[in-house]
């Protein structure tokens, strides 16, 4: 969930932390965060996982993706899953952004994309294959990628956010 700047650097992230990441995440995850982060943008998690949320800061941690990440919230914090908006609003809150200066990447229409949009983000589905861009219905997303790295350069061309980096 791309937000406005921030003063952190990605230089941070060892080339063990990059090849722990490759055991679980698609390929061109670090490479993104990382893009992101070199273009002054937030980025947080908001995810709905169930399991304890320790565990999961934890596996940020070993992998290093917690040092490519302003923030990260779990649905066992809150309480709740999305696409309930009290875990959008947790996430915002987290990340100290408001949602009209934040875009939600997902890759599921209802839990994120219809979840984030209906908080007041502009979205972004990541559609991998045809099935994620199945059901798009009123509340569909902003643009549609079939592949993470297509996400700096969409968001820094202005296509999804009319401004990016405005809010401080």
């Amino acid at each position: 969930m791309p937000a406005a700047r921030s003063k952190r650097s990605t230089s941070q992230l060892s080339s063990n932390a990059r090849s722990r990441t490759s055991d679980w995440s698609y390929p061109d995850t670090v490479a993104t965060l990382r893009a992101l982060r070199y273009a002054g943008l937030r980025v947080g998690i908001c995810s709905n996982a169930s399991y304890r949320a320790a565990s999961m800061h934890e596996q940020l941690r070993h992998t290093g993706l917690d040092t490519l990440i302003d923030s990260a919230v779990f649905s066992a914090e809150v309480g709740w899953r999305k696409p309930s908006p009290r875990l959008f609003t947790a996430a915002l809150a987290s990340l100290g952004a408001s949602a009209a200066h934040t875009v939600f990447v997902g890759d599921r229409m209802r839990e994120d994309i219809v979840g984030a949009s209906r908080a007041g983000m502009r979205t972004v589905l990541v559609a991998r294959d045809q099935s994620a861009a199945h059901g798009r219905q009123q509340d569909g997303p902003d643009a549609v990628i079939t592949s993470l790295s297509e996400l700096p350069a969409l968001l820094l061309a202005g296509v999804v956010v009319t401004i990016v980096g405005a809010e401080n």
